[in-house]
């Protein structure tokens, strides 16, 4: 058994999984499978605005449990669907997150593992070999674990979907996502001053964020948005810090313009 991160919370899981179940059904779609022994069957569970725990065995019964930022199957496109649904999974991640997972899901996916994981638990020659494929490849999925500590993990949860004035923190599996969205306090008309005056502002703090917005679209006006990368958190940047100064100059400037159109 190897770990990374905060993995002591997962063992349990990682030594209760049951193998013979996600084995057979791997066995049964062989045949379809191009290089069958690159295949494993991944199963999720997770919540919205929150981590994942997940697990996958291969087609020699070695397993793998972790906690990953994004849901897997984003970026882990499945083959094939299935209805495996290892119980361990949300009695683990209700004693990670004390509350239950809202979903599940499983389906048979090829390796290497795609996204960003932040504690991990498996068979030594499994987690080996693909963690020395993400350092061939220069990729950071399952090594991405070896920068967390406890102190990390904690701290990582404390921002995910944080809001801070009108700014919102989300992580993605790449990097996290500051969304700024029109105050409460101010009339839907003045949206597209709001957005100018946050567009100035946003590129001393972060790049934009060009990615999809649909999983946002409970917002019903976003300002704009910037990405902070993991590596900056990591060396302690501090977000809150950042999101309140940039909220208080967008107010600021907002309320010079105002005074000078009265």
């Amino acid at each position: 058994m190897k770990g990374l991160g905060p993995f002591e919370k997962l063992v349990r899981c990682y030594e209760n999984l049951q193998t013979e179940p996600a084995f057979e059904q791997l066995e049964f779609y062989k045949e379809k499978l191009d290089q069958y022994h690159k295949h494993v069957l991944l199963s999720t569970v997770g919540a919205e605005n929150n981590f994942y725990v997940f697990s996958f065995v291969d087609s020699s019964k070695r397993r793998v449990v972790g906690v990953s930022i994004a849901n897997p199957f984003e970026k882990n496109l499945f083959i094939y669907n299935s209805d495996l649904e290892p119980s361990c999974l949300k009695e683990v991640y209700f004693e990670l997150f004390e509350k239950a997972p809202q979903f599940m899901r499983s389906g048979i996916i090829r390796l290497p593992f795609q996204s960003r994981v932040l504690s991990v638990v498996g068979d030594d020659d499994l987690l080996e070999k693909e963690i020395l494929k993400e350092k061939v490849y220069g990729s950071e999925n399952l090594s991405f674990a070896k920068k967390i500590d406890q102190r990390i993990f904690d701290r990582f949860c404390e921002l995910n979907a944080k809001e801070i004035d009108f700014a919102r923190i989300y992580f993605l599996s790449d990097y996290a996502v500051c969304i700024l969205v029109l105050p409460d306090d101010i009339d839907t008309q003045y949206a597209p001053l709001l957005s100018e005056i946050s567009r100035i502002y946003r590129k001393r703090y972060g790049a934009v964020y060009q990615g999809n917005f649909g999983k946002f679209k409970r917002f019903s006006s976003i300002l704009t948005a910037f990405v902070i990368e993991y590596n900056e958190i990591l060396k302690g940047r501090d977000v809150e810090k950042d999101c309140l100064e940039l909220c208080e100059k967008i107010r600021s400037a907002y309320r010079c313009i105002m005074n000078l159109c009265d």
